[in-house]
């Protein structure tokens, strides 16, 4: 009896881990779309700053840079531009093959306190893909590397206009 019990088990465990995550289209499905944000560490005003990337299925794409920490005398700085479907394909492929679509992310248990944070949700072949604020430390390399990857869709233009503009407000508010 005991034996059965644990073959039915390991076939209901088996069932749980193949049924965790979709199979990938090799081909940037049409609803591939994402939203990263990053966020400064703890750092006196003005030098934190954050940022959020958000592209849609076709390919509209927006960058807001808050030079400051929220609040409702800090700017926004609103960057639009479009990412080309190469890009787009490119960026897709990049993702799959760094496991964004295969791996369970997990947020870390005892989070790191006063560090810079990023997290990232990802809609790609009618599902929701998310990297939490912290993942664990095995897990950080892929998420910088898939980090590097959206970043790299904006435009060198664009990010050089919005560090230059952080680093005047930062040299204007300094207290």
């Amino acid at each position: 009896m005991q034996r059965w019990l644990f073959v039915l088990l390991g076939l209901l465990l088996l069932a749980i881990v193949g049924c965790g995550r979709p199979d990938m289209p090799a081909q940037r499905p049409d609803d591939f779309a994402l939203v990263y944000d990053w966020r400064e560490g703890s750092l006196p005003p003005p030098y934190h700053y954050e940022y959020s990337i958000t592209l849609t299925p076709k390919g509209n794409c927006e960058l807001i840079m808050i030079p400051d920490y929220p609040a409702s005398d800090v700017p926004q700085w609103r960057e639009l531009f479009q990412v080309p479907v190469a890009d787009r394909d490119r960026l897709y492929q990049q993702l799959l093959e760094l496991g964004l679509f295969s791996q369970s992310w997990r947020a870390e248990t005892n989070p790191r306190v006063g560090g810079s944070t990023a997290d990232l949700t990802v809609v790609a072949n009618e599902t929701k893909f998310e990297i939490p604020s912290q993942v664990v430390e095995s897990q950080e390399a892929k998420a910088e590397e898939i980090y590097a990857a959206i970043k790299a869709i904006v435009p060198s233009e664009t990010w050089a206009k919005l560090e230059g503009q952080l680093k005047e407000y930062q040299e204007a508010n300094q207290r």
